[in-house]
């Protein structure tokens, strides 16, 4: 892994890019690759092709260069949509310089095992989940960022962001599991 500033450099050039780009992959994907593609790029490619029964065929593969100051990057996205999957970025000669899972448009940055980790558990990455911690008001729950709530609706638990509807659910875990995702990951 490169050192803190190129990891930190790295992490803000993709959000740039992927913020441009409307929240999808960023740039004009290299498919096939290149013949001069550095060897832990290939490697990191294996790794996410070597996905687990349930994720294969479901999921989609980017690679493509990223604008920085330290030159163009490479960036490795796999994904179920634009809006959910996993990435790893590469310097200009294939030093690994960050990794994150993303969901909803947010992002947790994590070493690329715990990452690369994530696939096969199926679980999110830590940064994901430790942005919301909730507390019971009034018959339901509220975010302490006070962003999210989880309320009784009938059978249902509804939750809203910001006071918009987002989507009703049948527990309030699986309502607040939700809002973890959409939460900005904590740094």
């Amino acid at each position: 892994m490169a050192d803190r500033e190129s990891e930190q450099a790295a992490r803000e050039a993709v959000e740039r890019a992927v913020a441009a780009s409307g929240g999808r992959p960023p740039g004009a994907n290299l498919d096939p690759p290149p013949a001069d593609l550095p060897e832990p790029v290939r490697a990191a490619m294996a790794a996410y092709d070597a996905m687990p029964e349930w994720l294969v065929g479901s999921t989609f593969r980017h690679l493509s260069r990223v604008p920085s100051a330290a030159g163009e990057l490479y960036l490795l996205v796999h994904g179920f949509e634009s809006t959910d999957g996993w990435l790893e970025v590469f310097g200009p000669d294939g030093t690994p310089l960050a990794a994150a899972q993303y969901i909803g448009g947010r992002v947790g940055w994590a070493e690329a095992d715990e990452v690369r980790a994530s696939i096969q558990t199926g679980r999110r990455v830590p940064a994901l989940d430790a942005a919301t911690d909730w507390v019971e008001e009034a018959g339901g729950y509220r975010s302490a960022c006070g962003r999210f709530a989880v309320t009784p609706t009938g059978k249902k638990w509804r939750l809203t962001m910001d006071g918009r509807f987002i989507q009703d659910w049948d527990t309030p875990e699986d309502a607040q599991g939700h809002a973890r995702a959409l939460a900005l990951p904590a740094e």
